[in-house]
């Protein structure tokens, strides 16, 4: 696999330090902004074929297929509900586009939420996706967003922010589908201004190929011609909740030899919230 050298797509500039490594993959940190992305990075083409079989070559390959999760559909009805309140009603006969859907559990969150009274359409690359969320009876399919021609008062990213080789400029083109005043709903982790040892890990390089902060994801929408209406964050979901249970097991591998205790990785991270929902509207 080629791989390509790349300035940094928020301040321009060239100057980086490396963060980490992975995979086979340089993590650098933009010394101007404090961006971490990938650099050298895939070409596009093995980029967009990634996303199309959901496989990443690296020293290892990694797939990022999986199945459907209904325990996600259940996290996506909480999340919805904090943010649009109990009663969905003001998106009734409105069309919502939810891109990289993957196997369509937003969709499904949504469909339940309005009880079926919205336009929901989920678009994904992953074949693989397409027909696991198909098979649960979702609208979800692959077209060129690029040709779309269809207005949608909602778009969603979930997960997706971190995939594109060229956010700023992606983000651009696909806002065009928004009506007036149509909304964008972003999820994607505040991981950029962390310290090294306080990342999550694994990073997935290099199928992530950035990670972004809340100042910089915020200016960039704002530059865009978003106005920012709600910014929430919540525990990131790779972090387990702790019970007395795995408190337990984790404090006695502290002691005992040849045991890695995730207790204060997992369980006690120093900063455990940091999956990032931004919901914005376009100005006028």
């Amino acid at each position: 696999m080629k791989t390509e050298q790349v300035t940094c797509y928020y301040c321009h500039s060239s100057e980086f330090e490396l963060y980490d490594t992975e995979n086979g993959f340089n993590l650098v940190k933009c010394q101007q902004c404090g961006l971490l992305y990938v650099n050298p990075r895939p070409q596009m083409d093995d980029i967009k074929e990634a996303h199309q079989v959901g496989q990443h070559r690296g020293e290892e390959i990694i797939d990022v297929t999986g199945n459907f999760n209904h325990e996600k559909v259940e996290h996506y009805l909480d999340i919805l509900q904090d943010f649009y309140g109990e009663n969905p009603d003001f998106l009734a006969q409105k069309r919502w586009l939810d891109i990289g859907c993957g196997h369509g559990e937003f969709v499904k969150a949504l469909e339940i939420f309005t009880k079926e009274n919205c336009h929901v359409q989920g678009v994904e690359p992953n074949i693989y996706k397409q027909q696991s969320a198909q098979k649960e009876g979702l609208n979800v399919s692959f077209f060129d967003l690029d040709k779309c021609e269809t207005k949608y008062n909602s778009i969603s990213l979930l997960n997706v922010y971190s995939h594109l080789p060229d956010p700023i400029k992606i983000l651009e083109n696909w806002t065009r589908l928004l009506t007036e005043k149509g909304e964008l709903l972003i999820q994607t982790g505040d991981s950029a201004n962390l310290d090294q040892k306080d990342h999550h890990r694994p990073y997935y390089l290099p199928d992530h190929l950035s990670f972004v902060s809340e100042e910089i994801l915020t200016h960039i929408l704002k530059n865009l011609g978003f106005q920012i209406i709600e910014v929430k964050k919540y525990r990131f979901s790779e972090f387990r909740v702790p019970t007395v249970k795995n408190m337990a097991e984790e404090t006695l591998k502290l002691i005992m030899p040849h045991q890695k205790s995730s207790l204060f990785t997992e369980l006690f991270p120093n900063h455990p919230n940091r999956d990032m929902w931004i919901r914005a509207i376009k100005k006028e």
